[in-house]
């Protein structure tokens, strides 16, 4: 499988904009060949919040381009905000800078500019024409040298991240469990055995996550995820009743709405945990309840988002069950679009319990998959997604909500995750 290109932010004066055009124009072909994924200012949607727009795009960015001039380096907004975190990214380890020399300046004298390899090679700016004579050829140097880079980043890249195997031994015997295929693409579907959910495999990727008009979603963060495995739809109550028969356990009530393919709900959080480590037992693979930063990631689309607001829509409507639609009461999964990813429900239906403790902000959250317990609210945990009885602006993806781990309640429910 093709690597995926490399996010690519352009850095530059708004006095260098026509050198700026002049560099996409001959990065073209880079793109084309799918190698560099080239986001433009001019690509923020009438009415977005300009700042938010571009600081979503520098946090998920992993080669920054920068146009170096007297007007770049004399911008108190481009010091102190668009280069001081691609630097701050080039320091964590997880974006490359590129220097460009566009017009004649004492770059070698700029703060880690002078420290970095820059392009043209030994300095020569590309408006220069007394080194340069034409300024195509100037530029032709340039996107060569870049595309050399790129294209031994993306072999690396891809060399680095070993071909996704089904976890565990799941080969068709008594147990009633499927094989798989040797390779796992985004949205591959599995399920171990009938007693299990279906599962929707997740390929790893970069989560800039948060929200920049949420409290409780900053400071927005990047979050970098391994593949998993979550279910494809919330566990329903024929799938928890299985449980609950083998355990000798109360099912939970359903309000008289019936049980079948609806989301099981009145479960509380150590019940869930309880249903993963049954389903561990079980299958012989490692079940549970999903990372906030998984969560996230899986019902906005994982590398393959189109940045709804809601997963798999920007019309809630479309995508889920909620108070104005929903009749006031649950829903059998499935029967509303699922998202890039083939995940159902994830908006909506059910709020879903997560692994994490609470916390009040995401200062300090890890940066990978894993769940956030440590200083947090030990009383409270996390839930997403919304509920069949909430307005849509609890519905979106980005949005946290917490409860009482032993508490039960009618619009609660939860979602899996297997480990890979």
């Amino acid at each position: 499988m093709a690597p995926n290109p490399l996010k690519t932010f352009v850095i530059y004066s708004s006095k260098d904009k026509t050198l700026r055009e002049e560099l996409e124009g001959h990065l073209r072909p880079l793109v084309d060949l799918g190698w560099l994924d080239l986001w433009s200012d001019r690509e923020i949607m009438p009415g977005a919040y300009w700042d938010a727009a571009i600081r979503e795009q520098l946090l998920a960015a992993e080669l920054f381009l920068i146009l170096v001039s007297v007007d770049f380096y004399n911008s108190d907004y481009i010091r102190g905000e668009e280069f001081s975190t691609a630097v701050d990214r080039l320091n964590n380890g997880d974006a490359l800078i590129i220097p460009i020399i566009v017009r004649p300046c004492t770059w070698n004298l700029f703060p880690v500019i002078k420290d970095l390899q820059v392009l043209p090679p030994g300095g020569a700016a590309v408006t220069d024409l007394e080194y340069w004579k034409q300024r195509d050829k100037a530029w032709d140097v340039v996107v060569q040298k870049i595309a050399d880079r790129v294209q031994k980043l993306l072999k690396e890249r891809q060399a680095s991240v070993p071909p996704a195997r089904p976890p565990g031994n799941v080969a068709a015997g008594p147990t009633g469990a499927q094989a798989l295929p040797p390779v796992l693409q985004n949205g591959q579907v599995h399920r171990d055995r009938p007693e299990a959910p279906e599962m929707v495999y997740v390929e790893g990727g970069l989560l800039n996550m948060g929200s920049p008009d949420y409290p409780a979603t900053k400071p927005l963060r990047n979050v970098r995820l391994s593949p998993f495995w979550i279910g494809k739809f919330p566990v329903t109550m024929e799938l928890f009743d299985l449980f609950c028969a083998e355990k000798g356990l109360v099912p939970p009530g359903d309000q008289g709405w019936g049980r079948g393919r609806r989301p099981a709900i009145r479960v509380n959080w150590h019940e869930a945990q309880s249903y993963c480590q049954w389903l561990s037992q079980i299958t012989g693979n490692t079940y549970r309840l999903p990372s906030e930063a998984e969560w996230e990631f899986a019902a906005r689309g994982g590398t393959i988002s189109q940045n709804y607001r809601f997963a798999g829509s920007d019309n809630l409507d479309k995508a889920g069950w909620h108070s104005g639609n929903s009749g006031g009461k649950t829903h059998p999964v499935g029967e509303k679009a699922g998202n890039e990813l083939g995940l159902y429900d994830m908006s909506g239906n059910v709020w879903e319990w997560c692994a994490d403790h609470w916390h009040d902000d995401y200062k300090n959250a890890p940066a990978d998959n894993n769940a956030w317990t440590k200083e947090g609210n030990n009383k409270m945990r996390v839930l997403r997604g919304g509920s069949w009885n909430v307005i849509d602006f609890y519905c979106r993806s980005v949005y946290r909500y917490r409860g009482l781990p032993d508490h039960r309640y009618d619009a609660y429910g939860f979602r899996i995750v297997r480990e890979i």
